[in-house]
């Protein structure tokens, strides 16, 4: 259930922004009740702090894969995991939301 929200959240929040995703919608794509939602993640705002844990938490595990792939090669794992984040800033609205903001730019949160 818990993953079955988190994912319909990732794709609302990727297709419209988070601003516009709403527990209701949430329910009714997973189909599961908005009272087992609320239960779960206790409001709007603690779906978004899964989602964020979650996507953070694939990232680095994918990230930390890419930099142990190249032996004793610094230089290689260090270009590798630069290639990585790139790529996945540019396939992720989260990644690319954390990346932009971190770089001090304004821009729609979590949209493609």
């Amino acid at each position: 259930m818990r993953e079955r929200v988190l994912e319909e959240a990732w794709t609302l929040a990727a297709q419209n922004g988070w601003d516009r995703v709403r527990v209701a919608d949430l329910a009714e794509r997973s189909e599961v009740s908005r009272p087992s939602i609320y239960k779960e993640f206790g409001d709007r705002a603690g779906v978004g702090q899964a989602l964020v844990e979650r996507e953070t938490e694939r990232f680095l595990t994918r990230l930390a894969a890419v930099l142990d792939s190249g032996g004793g090669d610094v230089a290689g794992a260090l270009r590798r995991g630069v290639a990585h984040t790139l790529d996945e800033g540019r396939r992720n609205p989260f990644i690319r939301a954390v990346l932009t903001a971190a770089r001090g730019e304004q821009t729609p949160c979590f949209r493609s």
